[in-house]
């Protein structure tokens, strides 16, 4: 009777060292690394029903000092942890502790680290895999049971120490990404109270979640990953034409969902661009090209070009002799490149002499069509003139040039000649043959005279 009394005694001690150390561990975040438990000295009388509840995760060490309460043989396997699957023994360890004990006062030190759920032997049981990965294990019971040594009538106390498994209930979005981890015992229903799962849309669909998880929650036998399930919706995207210059509006905005085909897309009528006086312009498709709907986008107009080509022709002064036909130039191409005709010519008048002066207008770069029409310098026509006497042979003025239409007045006479009287005549000046007058051509003019006979006396003399 003594001894329980004893045994009540240090178990009250205990119950008080106890409760400080749970104080201390209450303030730790769970788990957060490998945590070191001790239940200090305890014997036969020690109570250890306040640490029921206590967590152990994987690393976690818990230690005590084994004290032998009598004279009497306590060898160092004096202790048990055992672990129960379902309410059912399904593993055992017996620790070896620091040392045996012989007498009264010896301290048998006993650690025990707790190793991952794969570092229990179940080689026995029948367990799924989600049984086997335990998260941690919690204390379910510990017993002070007296043992009655062979070797002595003394007796020494033994612990043995029970836990039960809890699981890890894992919840995540519907991009795989872990919600939160609830630490759960068999038999409970696991309940989902963070915040509302997302996922992540994606080009084709958005995404609503519908308070549903697969699998189907049910209550907690192992570890277990619920995952949220969500309701689709296509996404919608924007599609709108527009002209070459990226504000002009050439089919309103519309909506298609994703996916759609290109020959489910309104398009508007195939656009035009005004010809400039370069270019001519025909519609060349979409920039970017048409395809299935796959997102927000605008489809601007775009236009091959190609160079206008214009009539160049040559003609003569007059402006209807053609001196070359009408030829197809691009916009653009050179004065240079531009074939011309052979320098035209022009007959020669009395007056004038003409030679090719170029044509009108310049010849330029082309821009449009154009005639080209010749021009011609004219040079005065010079002629000779000269004055001979009455036998055509006798030059009374040396031969001398006269522009054409010089007045006959500016040209230059010779003194009005004489002609020797002959027996019969005497012979006045009597003017020039043909009569002078305006420069008109190569002339030569011949003195011409009058005559009158000569008289003469008759007289009879006797």
């Amino acid at each position: 009777m003594e001894g329980k009394r004893n045994i009540r005694i240090r178990k009250k001690r205990f119950l008080a060292w106890f409760l400080a150390v749970l104080m201390m561990i209450s303030i730790m975040p769970l788990n957060v690394y490998a945590e070191n438990v001790s239940f200090g000295d305890i014997s036969s009388s020690t109570n250890l029903d306040s640490y029921i509840g206590k967590e152990f995760y994987p690393g976690d060490t818990l230690s005590w000092n084994q004290i032998n309460e009598s004279e009497g043989y306590c060898n160092n396997d004096y202790a048990s942890i055992i672990f129960n699957y379902n309410s059912t023994e399904v593993a055992y360890s017996g620790l070896n502790g620091s040392g045996d004990s012989t007498k009264a006062g010896d301290v048998i030190t006993y650690s025990y680290t707790f190793p991952a759920s794969s570092g229990i032997d179940t080689s026995g049981l029948n367990l799924t895999d989600a049984e086997k990965n335990v998260a941690c294990w919690v204390m379910s019971s510990a017993d002070d049971s007296w043992y009655i040594s062979p070797y002595s009538s003394s007796g020494a106390s033994i612990v043995y120490l029970n836990f039960t498994p809890k699981y890890a209930i894992t919840w995540k979005d519907g991009d795989g990404k872990i919600l939160k981890t609830d630490i759960m015992s068999p038999g409970e229903t696991p309940s989902y109270s963070g915040n509302t799962p997302t996922k992540n849309a994606t080009q084709g669909e958005s995404y609503t979640f519908n308070n549903t998880w697969s699998p189907a929650i049910t209550e907690v036998k192992g570890s277990a990953t619920y995952t949220a399930q969500f309701n689709s919706t296509a996404q919608k995207y924007k599609v709108k034409f527009v002209d070459e210059d990226g504000t002009t509006v050439l089919k309103d905005e519309k909506e298609y969902v994703y996916g759609t085909a290109v020959d489910d897309i309104e398009k508007p009528n195939d656009p035009t661009k005004a010809d400039t006086v370069s270019d001519t312009y025909t519609f060349a498709g979409w920039d970017p090209a048409l395809g299935p709907v796959t997102g927000d986008v605008t489809y601007t107009a775009k236009y091959s070009s190609a160079k206008k080509k214009y009539n160049i022709k040559f003609v003569d002064e007059d402006g209807t002799t053609v001196l070359k036909a009408a030829t197809e130039y691009e916009y653009g191409t050179s004065a240079n490149d531009i074939v011309k005709p052979t320098d035209p010519t022009k007959a020669p008048t009395d007056k004038y002499t003409y030679t090719f002066a170029g044509w009108t207008p310049a010849i330029a770069d082309v821009t449009g069509n154009a005639v080209y029409k010749a021009t011609y310098s004219s040079t005065v026509n010079k002629y000779k003139v000269k004055f001979v006497d009455e036998d055509g042979r006798t030059i009374l003025k040396e031969e001398k040039e006269y522009d054409y239409d010089t007045a006959a007045a500016d040209i230059e006479k010779p003194a009005d000649p004489t002609k020797a009287a002959t027996v019969s005549d005497t012979y006045t000046f009597a003017g020039w043959n043909p009569a002078i007058g305006d420069v008109k051509g190569d002339v030569t003019y011949v003195a011409t005279y009058s005559s009158t006979k000569n008289k003469y006396t008759v007289k009879f003399v006797d």
